[in-house]
């Protein structure tokens, strides 16, 4: 209640619809892509990382034409960095998807095994539907942006501030940590230098075995801190604090950590190199 920056700070219910009709059409989509997936995609589950952006477009995209005669600056930010990040990375995936992921085949094949009834009921809740469900959570501060931002009592729209320039900063910096370990990790797979080994570990990757994961992560709390600039915007924390917990702890870094654990190589990658956050070369496999 009250004001702050001179603009009313009283959260204006968005109504039933905008909380629901957003989230019901993404989780449409997912199911869509599910049953494409299993009629025809040959049960390639880990299509769903190239829909994983796009499960962020949907909603957002929702409550912004649904809002246009309310639009203001920090909805157009907001909604056009999760425009740019989540095509970017739909495609990044798409254009490396040349067979099921290991992960989605172990997946599938445990499922199989267990009955065709097991396996879809298991591969529409586990992947189809909680990946909804991670993205909704992660898109919390994206998504209370375009639900609360406001015009101000006298009509303007330019409702930007400090916070806002703060929170694009931080997540053009998770943008370009992301950008550019992708493309330095394309660039050794495609055309490894001689002496390199299996393993990058050149540029981002010096400082970090997981760069990309860990841009994604500053991304979020870029976003998080423009959600600030509304009222009561910070307690949507958990959408930062979710996606760093999933990519440090559960879906990001753990796989690729586990799959190379016994290999040489990769050992001695661990004991040079920070495990997610960029710190100096020689930092080993227990810090953070």
């Amino acid at each position: 209640m009250g004001e702050i920056y001179g603009y009313q700070t009283d959260l204006v219910d968005p109504g039933f619809a905008l909380f629901v009709y957003p989230l019901v059409t993404m989780f449409a989509w997912n199911f869509l892509v599910g049953i494409w997936v299993q009629i025809w995609g040959k049960r390639d589950n880990s299509w769903m990382d190239v829909n994983y952006g796009i499960c962020f477009i949907i909603p957002n995209t929702y409550i912004f034409i649904a809002r246009r005669d309310q639009i203001t600056a920090r909805m157009i930010l907001v909604t056009a960095i999760v425009w740019f990040w989540g095509a970017r990375l739909a495609h990044h995936i798409w254009a490396r998807h040349t067979r099921e992921d290991y992960r989605y085949k172990k997946m599938r094949e445990d499922w199989e095994a267990q009955g065709t009834c097991t396996y879809f009921t298991k591969a529409f809740g586990f992947i189809y539907l909680m990946q909804g469900v991670f993205a909704t959570i992660v898109n919390t501060s994206a998504l209370f942006v375009n639900l609360y931002s406001m015009p101000g009592p006298d009509g303007s729209r330019l409702d930007l501030w400090y916070t806002d320039g703060i929170g694009f900063a931080v997540w053009l910096l998770g943008f370009g940590l992301e950008y550019i370990a992708d493309r330095q990790l394309k660039e050794h797979l495609t055309k490894p230098k001689p002496g390199t080994g299996k393993f990058i570990r050149t540029g981002l990757w010096r400082y970090s075995r997981h760069p990309n994961y860990f841009g994604e992560a500053v991304m979020w709390w870029g976003i998080y801190i423009i959600a600030c600039g509304i009222d009561l915007g910070w307690v949507t924390f958990i959408s930062a604090a979710f996606i760093t917990f999933l990519l440090r702890f559960v879906s990001g870094v753990p796989f690729p950590e586990a799959k190379y654990k016994e290999n040489p190589e990769w050992k001695i990658v661990c004991e040079e190199t920070n495990v997610f956050c960029l710190w100096f070369s020689g930092m080993g496999k227990d810090s953070s």
